[in-house]
């Protein structure tokens, strides 16, 4: 397994737009036009680190890192595994490499997920305010604020307009 921060902006729409699609293939066109808008924020070139964990025949996963700003911390935004690869320790080995570019990493996590959050390093936690949610930290200084990324209205549209004509594209041929 080979573990890579991808930077081209193109690559990274690629890659997430892959993400997207196969983590709500079969959902509604609203699931699928919000996948594929945090999608496109996650290619923005201000909009953090995206790392790549992949073999030669494919991706196995992928861990979205918040840009990294003047007092505030970076927050593990989203990490996802393909369903094959999950267990191999795919999603540990991405969540280390983001703690070795960013040692004082934040993350938003149900509670159920704690408990592996802090096998790989952890240890400061506390109640989201607006959820359920807890929010961890790797050093007590990963409680700072953070920047999150969040897809405009614009590229919410977009995306949607380009769903709709796709769909409406395969209702054409499925007669």
């Amino acid at each position: 397994m080979k573990i890579a921060k991808v930077l081209n902006p193109w690559d990274r729409y690629a890659l997430m737009s892959l993400v997207a699609a196969t983590s709500c293939a079969g959902g509604s066109l609203l699931e699928r036009g919000t996948h594929l808008a945090w999608a496109s924020a996650c290619a923005d070139p201000g909009s953090g680190v995206t790392i790549l964990a992949a073999e030669d025949d494919g991706y196995l996963g992928v861990a979205v890192l918040s840009p990294k700003r003047k007092g505030c911390s970076v927050r593990l935004e989203s990490l996802y595994v393909v369903r094959p690869a999950r267990g191999r320790g795919v999603g540990s080995a991405l969540v280390r490499e983001a703690i070795k570019l960013h040692p004082h990493l934040q993350l938003a996590c149900s509670p159920d997920l704690k408990a592996y959050y802090q096998r790989l390093g952890f240890v400061k936690w506390r109640a989201a305010m607006a959820c359920t949610d807890l929010i961890g930290g790797t050093t007590k200084k990963a409680h700072r604020g953070y920047v999150a990324i969040a897809p405009t209205r614009e590229h919410f549209m977009d995306c949607m307009e380009r769903l709709e004509a796709m769909d409406g594209w395969m209702e054409a041929f499925s007669d």
